[in-house]
C-alpha cells in the first residue's frame, strides 16, 4: 500500500513534459525508418529526379516527415538546416486526454510552443557563452548538433537563435492522399505525357495538398495542385459557375501548361519545379542575388526576399514525395483504387445541365461527383460555358453527341464522333 502511494505521489509531481517525453520516445521507437528507400533499391526513380547529394539531407528530412511522423508529431528543427532536429514532440497525450478536438489541439499547440521556446533559450545561452565547460546535458546535445554545421559554430549559434521551427508530420495525410490519387493517376499521367512532361510530376500534388480534392489555402489557392485564382483564369475557366482548379484532371492540364512553360524558360527541373511555388520572376531575381545558376547552391545558401523556407524546400519536398509515392506499397501497404472510368464531352456552345440530364439520364448529383469544378450553386437551370469539357460515365455521352458536341480525351484531344449512331443534334 505504501509503495502504491509513493508511486502515485511521484506521478503527481512528475512534470507533464516528462510524461510527454516518454510518450514521444515510445512513438519514435515504434515508428519505422524507411530511409533506405532513398537509395532507390528497385531503381524506380528516373535519372532526372534522383535525389542529388547536395540536397540529400534536406530530402531526408522531408522523407521522414512524409513517412515516419504523423500529424500528432511536431518536429522541432533548425529553419535554415531542417535536418538539424532538436526534438520530436508527440501530442497523442492531449488527444487522448481531451475529448474536444479543439481543446486538445489548443493544449497540444501550447505545449509545442513551450518546447520551441525551451530550445530558443538553450541556443541563446550557448551563443553568449565564451566557454562550454559548464553546460548541462541538454545544452551539450544542442551544441553537438550545431557543431555539425562547421568550425565557426559560434556564428551558427547566433543564427540558430532566431531559426527554431516546428514541422508537423504528414504520414497519415500521405497515406490517404496516395491512396486517393490512384483513382486519377492514369488520367493525370496521360495529360502530362501529352505535354511532353515526365509523369513523375504528378507527385507534386502530394506536396501541394496531400491530394485533398477539397484543399483550399488562406491565400486563395485551390484544388490538388493549389492553383492561385489569377493562374486559374489564365489557363482555365474560373467564373461564378465553374472553377476548374477544383477538378483534379482539368487542374492537371493547367499545371502541365505552367510547368512546361517553366521548364522551357529555366532549362532544368529543380528551378522549374521551384518556380511553380515561387514564380519565374522571383527565381531569376534570386539567382542574380545569389550570383549562381546552380539550383542546389540557390536552395542551400540563398535566403532572401521572396525565397524563404517554402521556396528553399519545395524541390526537396517534391523529391521526397516522389520517393514516398514510388515506394508507397512497401511503406504504407497502399491498395490501389480502380481508376475512375469516364468519358469527356466537349461543348462548343453554351449548354444547360437540364438538357444533358434529360438526354443522358444521369443525375445532377452524379454529374457533380465527376465534375468537381462545378460550384455548389449549380442547378438544373445552369448553363455550362462555351468550350466546356464535361466528364460523364462511360457510355452515356453518345446520347448527346452532335456536330457541336463531341468526345475528347482527358487532355482535350478530339475524338471523331460517329454521328450516324447519334441522331440527336
Amino acid at each position: 500500500m505504501v509503495r502504491l502511494v509513493i508511486i502515485f505521489i511521484a506521478l503527481i509531481l512528475t512534470p507533464i513534459h516528462a510524461l510527454q517525453a516518454k510518450s514521444q520516445n515510445e512513438t519514435i521507437h515504434k515508428s519505422k525508418n524507411y530511409s533506405h528507400f532513398l537509395n532507390d533499391p528497385n531503381n524506380l526513380i528516373p535519372k532526372e529526379f534522383k535525389a542529388h547529394p547536395d540536397i540529400m539531407p534536406r530530402v531526408h528530412f522531408w522523407f521522414n516527415i512524409y513517412t515516419r511522423f504523423s500529424s500528432n508529431d511536431h518536429v522541432i528543427h533548425h529553419t535554415l538546416h531542417p535536418w538539424i532536429i532538436y526534438e520530436v514532440v508527440n501530442t497523442d497525450f492531449y488527444y487522448s486526454k481531451y475529448k474536444n478536438k479543439k481543446t486538445a489541439k489548443r493544449k497540444a499547440d501550447a505545449f509545442v510552443r513551450k518546447r520551441k521556446q525551451h530550445y530558443k533559450k538553450i541556443i541563446n545561452r550557448l551563443a553568449r557563452l565564451k566557454r562550454f565547460n559548464k553546460i548541462n546535458k541538454a545544452e551539450l546535445a544542442v551544441l553537438n548538433k550545431i557543431k555539425h554545421l562547421g568550425k565557426n559554430y559560434k556564428t551558427h549559434l547566433w543564427i540558430a537563435r532566431k531559426n527554431v521551427r516546428s514541422q508537423t508530420g504528414q504520414n497519415d495525410f500521405f497515406h490517404n492522399g496516395i491512396s486517393a490519387s490512384t483513382e486519377y493517376l492514369p488520367h493525370m499521367e496521360l495529360i502530362l505525357k501529352q505535354h511532353g512532361l515526365p509523369k513523375e510530376l504528378a507527385s507534386l500534388t502530394l506536396v501541394e495538398s496531400s491530394f485533398n480534392v477539397k484543399a483550399k489555402s488562406k491565400v486563395g489557392a485551390s484544388g490538388i495542385w493549389q492553383i492561385m485564382p489569377p493562374t486559374g483564369k489564365q489557363y482555365g475557366i474560373v467564373n461564378r459557375t465553374v472553377d476548374e482548379r477544383n477538378s483534379p484532371l482539368k487542374a492537371t492540364l493547367m499545371a502541365a501548361k505552367l510547368m512546361k512553360f517553366n521548364y522551357k524558360q529555366l532549362k532544368n527541373w529543380p528551378l522549374a519545379i521551384t518556380a511553380y511555388n515561387n514564380g519565374i520572376g522571383n527565381i531569376r531575381k534570386s539567382l542574380r542575388r545569389a550570383r549562381t545558376n546552380n539550383p542546389y547552391v540557390l536552395i542551400n545558401n540563398h535566403k532572401r526576399g521572396a525565397f524563404g523556407f517554402a521556396s528553399s524546400n519545395f524541390y526537396a519536398s517534391f523529391i521526397a514525395a516522389l520517393y514516398t509515392n514510388k515506394y508507397s506499397k512497401k511503406i504504407f501497404k497502399i491498395k490501389k483504387l480502380k481508376p475512375i472510368a469516364l468519358e469527356t464531352v466537349y461543348f462548343k456552345n453554351k449548354t444547360s445541365l437540364r438538357h444533358i440530364i434529360r438526354h443522358t439520364g444521369i443525375s445532377l448529383k452524379k454529374i457533380k461527383e465527376l465534375n468537381l469544378d462545378l460550384k455548389t450553386r449549380v442547378g438544373l437551370s445552369t448553363y455550362l460555358p462555351k468550350r466546356f469539357k464535361l466528364f460523364l460515365p462511360v457510355g452515356s455521352a453518345k446520347k448527346i453527341l452532335n456536330k457541336n458536341t463531341y468526345l475528347v480525351d482527358v487532355g482535350g484531344k478530339k475524338s471523331k464522333p460517329n454521328l450516324s449512331k447519334n441522331p440527336r443534334s
